[in-house]
């Protein structure tokens, strides 16, 4: 592989990282939203045609 060829893919990489991160970002924003919804709303669970989302405090016990 040629070193123009291997700048284009470490290039490429880069991007895909960087949108990677974005996404990932607004995914987390859209998530607290929902949540912030649910918790206006006064409840654990909403559920729609094709979808059921729940938000639920979890107690857990570790022994570390």
């Amino acid at each position: 592989m040629a070193t123009n060829e291997l700048n284009e893919k470490i290039q490429d990489i880069r991007e895909l990282k960087r949108m990677v991160e974005e996404l990932t970002n607004e995914i987390n924003s859209l998530q607290d939203e929902i949540k912030e919804e649910l918790n206006a709303r006064g409840v654990e669970e909403l559920a729609g045609v094709d979808w059921k989302v729940s938000y639920k405090t979890v107690m857990v016990n570790r022994l570390d």
